[in-house]
């Protein structure tokens, strides 16, 4: 089942809402990772989520394709996982691969570039 862009632009709160997972709280995340790998791949991943909440940012374009349920759905439940673990940070690990995923979906959903 596909998500008419125009008219269901929940999605783009998704990917505004995982990018601000990481707005919100990156001092704390960055704090966690205990090698540079882990901050390397925090950094790496929040510059991600910016990247695709600008994507969403832009106003709509009328030609933009569909989005797929299911990668929206999993965007979802992948946000819902994220704020619980930040209630108690206990696996910087877990949390930077759930993170990781749930990165690559908001890069999936997100509208392509003007220039792509």
């Amino acid at each position: 089942m596909l998500i008419d862009a125009s008219g269901d632009r929940t999605y783009r709160e998704e990917i505004v809402d995982t990018f601000l997972l990481f707005e919100e709280n990156f001092d704390q995340l960055y704090r966690r990772c205990s090698t540079s790998e882990q901050k390397r791949h925090l950094c790496d991943t929040y510059s991600a989520a910016r990247y695709a909440c600008w994507k969403v940012a832009r106003p709509a374009r009328p030609y933009e394709p569909s989005v797929d349920s299911r990668a929206f759905q999993d965007l979802k439940m992948a946000n819902m996982q994220l704020g619980a673990m930040l209630q108690n940070l206990d696996d910087i690990g877990a949390f930077l691969s759930l993170a990781a995923e749930a990165v690559q979906l908001a890069a999936l959903l997100a509208p392509p570039s003007a220039d792509a």
